[in-house]
């Protein structure tokens, strides 16, 4: 294979602008990360289920399969 087809669109992959790890954006924090900050300055993630929790517990499934024998 020739240079052109193996390797040419390799380099036109490339991101060479902005580096992969910078500092956590946090004052004082010099944690490096992939992201804006890192775990300890993320904002916690609340999650909300409008309909229940996905999967039953197991108390609830042993409930539902008496219920159904």
């Amino acid at each position: 294979m020739s240079y052109e087809i193996t390797v040419a669109p390799l380099m036109l992959r490339r991101h060479t602008d902005r580096p992969l790890l910078v500092p956590c954006s946090a004052p004082g924090c010099v944690t490096l990360t992939m992201g804006g900050t890192c775990v300890e300055h993320d904002v916690p993630v609340v999650v909300d289920f409008p309909r229940g929790r996905p999967y039953p517990s197991p108390t609830t499934r042993t409930a539902l399969a008496d219920a159904a024998a």
